[in-house]
């Protein structure tokens, strides 16, 4: 895995001649002609360094931090748009993304009045990177509407020479004044010079792969239920009641312990099983960039060939500890036939047993 710190502010203002010609204006403070003079603000130097450039110049700032890791070939450009520093946290751990850098920068992001988009696109070495070209934003809140172009290259500061042939991953992190239902607009240019247009609708359009960092624990119990069900459960009290339905308070209450229920929550899951041997198996779980969180889970015979397994009908289930606090929750449960059961959770909607 690799991380990479380059940040950048794109300065764009409305107002203003210097601002029509110029358009936007890089970190540097430089206009198109590269004569920017460095102690006159207004010619986007650095002037006084109290001045604060969004107060002085009125103008909208964005941001940006690159990431890299290595990965199989194959993975068209794509982009997704975080809501909130826990759903950005939890994309970041899904990829193996924990450097401070990238850490510090959702942590910086006031998510109350900007949102965060993640860039990525495939790279033959390690030794490439996703360079944020332009960034063009239009109108405010849900009405505000952000273009970006970016293109992977050969990054300047490594001898691509001496770099390894390891397929990789590049990309970067883009803070922008944004609502989460604006729409975002990106092409980027591949690895092989292509063009890649596409749109990210909002927080809601699109969504990652969490399976491998999510917590989970299965329990099993006597009574059987008459069909998969399941429970979006918000607070800790609320669990444990759950749980103690069941006979299960005092086996699970750790795993209620290390749930934070202002950040969490938690997701019981349950179906019926033939025998001792099955399990209900979490298969899959997606979160999207508002933190709607979708999960899969099937009742498997988890049996070895040479395992007996007593012929008594039970309850298997799981608990999923959800990534961030969620109104809803959206699970397909397999059961024992092999038929799928979609059941969509509210906050405390539970039944007992």
């Amino acid at each position: 895995m690799m991380t990479k710190r380059s940040r950048r502010t794109v300065l764009c203002g409305s107002a203003g001649l210097l601002a029509l010609s110029a358009g936007c204006l890089s970190d540097a403070g430089l206009s198109d002609d590269g004569n920017g003079d460095e102690n006159d603000p207004g010619a986007g130097g650095n002037g006084d360094e109290n001045d604060d450039p969004e107060e002085s110049t009125g103008k909208t700032s964005i941001d940006d931090v690159a990431f890299g890791f290595t990965a199989g070939p194959g993975a068209a450009p794509s982009g997704t748009l975080f809501a909130s520093d826990g759903v950005a946290t939890s994309w970041l751990e899904a990829h193996g993304l924990e450097d401070d850098q990238l850490t510090e920068f959702v942590a910086e992001t006031d998510f109350e009045n900007a949102a965060v988009v993640a860039l990525e696109a495939d790279a033959p070495t390690p030794c490439h990177e996703l360079a944020l070209e332009t960034t063009d934003l239009e109108g405010a809140d849900e009405d505000a509407a952000l273009e970006i172009t970016a293109e992977v290259r050969a990054d300047d500061a490594d001898d691509a020479m001496g770099c390894a042939q390891v397929e990789s991953v590049v990309g970067r992190l883009v803070r922008a004044p944004i609502d989460a239902d604006a729409t975002v607009s990106v092409t980027i240019t591949d690895r092989d010079g292509d063009e890649r247009a596409f749109e990210i609708d909002g927080a809601a359009d699109g969504s990652f792969d969490v399976t491998e960092t999510i917590d989970a624990a299965q329990f099993e119990y006597g009574t059987v239920p008459t069909e998969p069900d399941g429970a979006l459960l918000s607070a800790a009290d609320r669990t444990l009641e759950w749980l103690g339905d069941r006979d299960l308070d005092d086996e699970y209450a750790d795993f209620v312990d290390a749930t934070d229920f202002e950040s969490a929550d938690v997701v019981a899951l349950e179906a019926d099983a033939p025998t001792r041997c099955y399990e209900l198996v979490l298969e899959a779980a997606s979160l999207d960039g508002r933190g709607a969180l979708d999960l899969e889970a099937a009742v498997s015979d988890e049996s070895t060939e040479d395992e007996l397994c007593g012929e008594a009908e039970q309850t298997v289930g799981l608990l999923v500890r959800t990534p961030v606090a969620s109104d809803s929750v959206s699970a397909t449960l397999t059961d024992r036939d092999g038929d799928d059961h979609s059941i969509e959770l509210s906050a405390d909607d539970a039944t007992d047993a």
